[in-house]
């Protein structure tokens, strides 16, 4: 009698645990701001368990595309609203760049952004003239790292995080890219991070859109 009481109670402490780690997770949209020298745009996510939807506004606030991300088994799906088409494809690893020519530091020096604390990771590459700096926090949203790679973005501030080590775990709250000589060219900041309960159609493709290979 006595085992089936530690069964039971070992049981129902792990489902306990399981649903407080998915009671944790979170569930909402942050809104990303990018500037160069030029343009502004806006980024926001919403995240949902392991579903992502990345929207994409110009500068006038109009979406001009969108991704929907399925971590869990690698679908991703670039829908286009104006042209009612979108693209499905399977995420398939990509070789990064050569981590020997970059230099990596993770310093000590710390910021609040928000209410949250946030430490500055550096990431130099002098043959691109580039040093990219984050303030970056604990990752309680998603997996960030993970969404940079499915989504193969080309900007600094995106692939050289990937190339930090142990990054899986943290999230940037500000991203800036400069020369080596400290001159600006790009950054990112989040704008809004808000919890809220997310509809399941929202990850979903209109069904009058049609598919294009």
């Amino acid at each position: 009698m006595f085992f089936l009481i530690v069964i039971y109670s070992f049981l129902f402490d792990g489902l306990q645990c399981q649903k407080s780690n998915q009671a944790e997770r979170f569930e909402g949209k942050i809104t990303f701001k990018k500037e160069n020298l030029v343009d502004t745009v806006q980024l926001t996510y919403f995240i949902k368990g392991n579903l992502i939807k990345a929207e994409f506004l110009d500068a006038q606030g109009e979406i001009t595309k969108y991704k929907i991300f399925d971590t869990q088994t690698g679908e991703i799906k670039t829908v286009s609203p104006s042209r009612q088409l979108y693209k499905q494809e399977l995420y398939i690893k990509k070789t990064l760049p050569d981590k020997a020519s970059f230099e990596v530091k993770k310093t000590d020096n710390y910021k609040e952004i928000n209410g949250e604390r946030c430490d500055q990771w550096l990431v130099k590459n002098k043959q691109n003239n580039a040093l990219v700096t984050y303030w970056v926090t604990k990752d309680e949203y998603f997996n960030y790292a993970e969404l940079q790679a499915m989504m193969e973005n080309t900007e600094k501030t995106s692939t050289y995080f990937l190339l930090i080590p142990d990054c899986k775990n943290f999230f940037p709250i500000e991203s800036t890219e400069r020369s080596i000589l400290w001159e600006q060219r790009m950054s990112v900041f989040v704008v809004d991070i808000k919890k809220m309960k997310l509809n399941d159609k929202i990850f979903e493709v209109p069904k009058n859109y049609q598919i294009f290979e």
